[in-house]
């Protein structure tokens, strides 16, 4: 019998409501969470290794201060569930921003001390990341070539806004295409061409409104300095998670916009229920549109080049 590829779930939660004041997504109800639950969820699932990220909203906190003490604990604790399963867990460093400073401090901390695998970060914080406010943290984002897990979070809306529905429904995908075209927009692949950039839930509409965002500077004379050269090889860029992705209706335009090398499972546990979950991998998995090859370098291949240490604990069992 043929060995099945392993699974590496890039999109699982960490909820740690005592370490962010709660967490508050508006109408959205909060699931209950350990680490306990996680592992139990992946050995139902087949989920080899899961890597941890903070859940949106991030980090509440105004204050500077106790927003470092708060990422600091929390990339404390994920390094203790990863040194607790090194062979289950990976974790996405969090970080106190809008705070500059002490999010570079961090990062140097989170990486260069606890040895987590990457980054994870809020669509945005008052401004988007991807805009110029971020350079500082890109530019060392782009020296230490970490990944960089982006999520979604609610955006600044009135109540009339927001109709009385959860932004989660669909706020979420608009979050993620603003990131993703502030990204194209100020050209910052070709000034940090390290990076490793992974939208969530597919990109939210990018592959959908990838075209439309070809035509910037035939409508606005002032994009023509602005928008990239090929807009549609700047988005291919980006990776791509699959979580809450329906194979019917998603990832035929994500097949088309980037190659299956771009593509990472996602699971977006555990505010997915499971057997939501489970018929969300079989979307991925057994879409036509996929190889066998594909669906292996989805699975795990793409992921474990993005997180050499996962490989190797991978490779000792």
């Amino acid at each position: 019998m043929a060995q099945r590829s392993p699974i590496v779930d890039v999109h699982h939660h960490a909820l740690l409501p005592d370490l962010t004041g709660g967490i508050d997504l508006g109408t959205v109800d909060i699931p209950p969470w350990s680490i306990d639950d996680s592992v139990a969820f992946m050995d139902k699932t087949g989920i080899d290794v899961a890597v941890l990220s903070l859940s949106s909203p991030g980090i509440p906190y105004a204050d500077p201060a106790r927003a470092r003490d708060a990422a600091r604990c929390i990339n404390e604790t994920f390094a203790a569930y990863v040194a607790r399963y090194p062979s289950r867990f990976a974790a996405f460093a969090t970080l106190p921003l809008p705070d500059i400073d002490g999010s570079l401090r961090e990062l140097e901390h989170a990486l260069g001390v606890l040895r987590l695998d990457g980054v994870g970060v809020m669509s945005n914080y008052g401004p988007y990341f991807g805009t110029p406010f971020y350079d500082p943290l890109l530019d060392a984002l782009n020296r230490t070539a970490a990944p960089v897990h982006i999520h979604p979070r609610p955006p600044v809306l009135t109540r009339e806004q927001d109709f009385g529905l959860p932004p989660s429904l669909y706020e979420f995908t608009f979050e993620t295409t603003r990131v993703a075209v502030q990204v194209a927009y100020n050209n910052v692949f070709g000034r940090f061409p390290n990076l490793k950039l992974i939208l969530s839930h597919a990109g939210g509409t990018v592959p959908f409104l990838a075209k439309r965002l070809t035509y910037g500077p035939q409508i606005v004379a002032e994009l023509k300095g602005k928008a990239p050269i090929d807009t549609i090889a700047e988005l291919g860029k980006f990776y791509f998670d699959v979580a809450m992705v329906s194979g019917r209706f998603t990832l035929p335009a994500l097949n088309a916009l980037v190659a299956p090398d771009r593509i990472l499972y996602g699971s977006d546990f555990p505010y997915m229920p499971v057997a939501d979950i489970l018929e969300a991998k079989d979307d991925v998995f057994d879409f036509t549109g996929y190889s066998g090859e594909d669906v292996r370098k989805i699975a795990s291949e793409n992921a474990l080049r993005l997180l050499p240490r996962v490989a190797r604990q991978l490779n000792k069992r």
